[in-house]
């Protein structure tokens, strides 16, 4: 049975009417699919250290982020996030929190403060 102009009429004014809820909701099951996938993406984790090489920042909104340059022992060089509050000592040993993927991307490396 072919709908008529009324009827077509009718779904697009309670489409309107219901607009921000189905925009809620399909927001809400985009996020409850995605993220499991996301969770389950971070793998092992373990501790290793690397020579600090540089400080450097990269320009955001909110201001520049502290990123330093780290040598870790496989001669790699990564970049590590640090606070602002944190000294930047050149040439040190720091530990380094490394998280490996599961399934795709790359190693994050995360400060985890300077070896003695």
């Amino acid at each position: 049975m072919p709908l008529n102009r009324n009827d077509i009429k009718l779904g697009v004014q309670i489409i309107k009417k219901h607009w921000s809820e189905i925009a809620l909701m399909a927001v809400f099951i985009s996020v409850l699919t995605l993220l499991p996938f996301i969770h389950m993406n971070l793998g092992d984790t373990y501790l290793t250290t690397g020579a600090v090489e540089t400080l450097t920042g990269v320009p955001t909104d909110e201001g520049d982020k502290l990123v330093m340059l780290v040598r870790l022992e496989s001669d790699q060089v990564v970049r590590v996030r640090i606070h602002r509050s944190t000294n930047y000592k050149q040439g040190k040993i720091v530990g380094l929190k490394v998280v490996e993927p599961k399934y795709f991307g790359a190693n994050k490396y995360k400060f985890n403060g300077y070896v003695n």
